[in-house]
């Protein structure tokens, strides 16, 4: 199953209309090869039209998925962040901020493949208006379109960073994801066979390190930030290998990330293998980052499965539902970080949603498997809990800062299952006062 299903099925770019809210769905029984003489028409047989889409975002595709950052905008806009805009010249403020940029890797050698101009700019604004909705429903901000590229910033104002992370992590796996997967291979099936390919660059700027201010005079000016983290966003990017995520120590630091998501960066040099693992900020700093592992961070929804050497969206047959004890909410995974101390109750639906329960009787184990230091600390990164085996649903605690798994094993092999369920918690972050 595509991300986007109603986009790509049956994608055929030589059949679209002139709609600008265009489905491909239209098209499923056509064939997917173009002759050539269809080729000659033009790139994706589109003319010299300049409002088609090859992308259509699709919102329900996407919250099949995976659900919205609780920060979102409900307005699109780009430039100075809502939140900050009562700042005025002359005047500053610390706040921290998540840096995202991400650039579209390989336009530029498009120019002398594509029919013309028109052409090279469909193929860019579609990447990026797809990249500013995708960063939209993770509760990003767009602070501009430069080039190739945008920049977005993950922040609410007087809100703790965590949400704000999770965010941009989510919406740099899913873009990612798209592009390698389904975009790249349409473009090519007709015709392009050089390769588009985005690179994202995050880091995270704590309050002390990131001042908002305007830059300019008034009616020519820019609301932005200064900060070391900001300008490192768009470094990483720039390091970061085709289809790759660098981030950062910062965010693995803020999160506690699991250290099988992360990565050294390695190339070779007169035959030797060297690691490119820091920026030298000053003569006593240096700052680590990493290569972000974002299909093993997809792998870690229920509705991510591993395909050979692909990742595939699934339907599982039984699945785990989180419902939060103190507010009665369901908690969709990965979606914020809970704060420590929070009860949350596990149920095992069927793929209907409808809750089971362990009749015919079956084996049942269920299991914590925690990730970071503080766990590591205390000992606790794998605990079974033997009190709730043979039932349906458990119920836990939130207690470490990191992602973490909850683990249920349903019947004996080989007529055995095993879901899991990911959960992110946070620690207490000091705003400024």
């Amino acid at each position: 199953m595509k991300l986007f299903e109603k986009t790509m099925q049956g994608f055929n770019p030589y059949f679209v209309n002139e709609s600008r809210d265009l489905s491909f769905s239209d098209v499923s029984g056509q064939s997917n090869a173009l002759t050539k003489s269809r080729l000659d028409k033009g790139l994706l047989g589109l003319g010299s039209t300049k409002t088609k889409n090859i992308i259509e975002f699709n919102e329900t595709d996407l919250s099949r998925y995976f659900s919205p950052s609780p920060l979102r905008f409900s307005d699109i806009s780009i430039g100075g962040h809502p939140d900050f805009e009562d700042i005025n010249h002359n005047e500053t403020t610390m706040h921290n901020a998540v840096s995202f940029f991400m650039d579209i890797k390989g336009s530029t050698g498009l120019i002398g493949i594509v029919r013309d101009l028109e052409e090279l700019r469909l193929l860019k604004d579609n990447i990026l208006t797809l990249a500013i909705r995708v960063c939209n429903y993770f509760g990003g901000h767009v602070q501009r379109l430069q080039g190739d590229g945008i920049f977005v910033l993950f922040v609410r104002r007087g809100k703790e960073p965590y949400d704000a992370l999770i965010g941009a992590l989510n919406a740099s796996a899913i873009l990612t994801y798209f592009i390698k997967n389904e975009f790249g291979p349409a473009i090519q099936e007709i015709g392009i066979e050089k390769p588009i390919r985005i690179r994202t660059g995050i880091d995270f700027g704590p309050d002390e390190k990131v001042l908002w201010s305007r830059y300019g005079i008034p009616g020519c000016d820019e609301l932005t930030t200064t900060s070391v983290h900001t300008d490192m966003a768009a470094k990483l990017q720039q390091r970061a290998p085709s289809f790759g995520v660098m981030i950062g120590d910062n965010v693995r630091g803020l999160l506690d990330l699991d250290s099988s998501l992360l990565s050294i960066r390695t190339y070779q040099e007169n035959g030797i293998t060297q690691k490119d693992e820091s920026f030298t900020i000053s003569k006593n700093y240096k700052y680590k980052f990493w290569v972000f592992d974002w299909e093993k961070y997809l792998l870690k929804y229920a509705c991510c499965e591993r395909s050979g050497t692909s990742i595939i969206f699934v339907k599982p047959e039984k699945r785990l539902k989180c419902i939060r004890q103190d507010t009665g909410y369901e908690y969709i995974e990965n979606s914020y970080a809970l704060p420590k101390g929070v009860k949350l109750r596990f149920e095992v639906l069927n793929r209907h949603g409808e809750k089971l329960v362990n009749f015919p009787p079956q084996k049942i184990e269920w299991k914590i498997l925690n990730t970071g230091k503080e766990a590591s600390r205390d000992e606790k990164l794998e605990i079974p809990i033997p009190l709730y085996n043979s039932s349906m649903e458990i119920e836990v605690d939130t207690a470490y800062l990191g992602q973490h798994k909850i683990q249920c094993k349903i019947g004996t092999w080989p007529n055995s299952s095993t879901l899991e369920f990911h959960v992110f918690v946070r620690s207490n972050y000091l705003l400024p006062s």
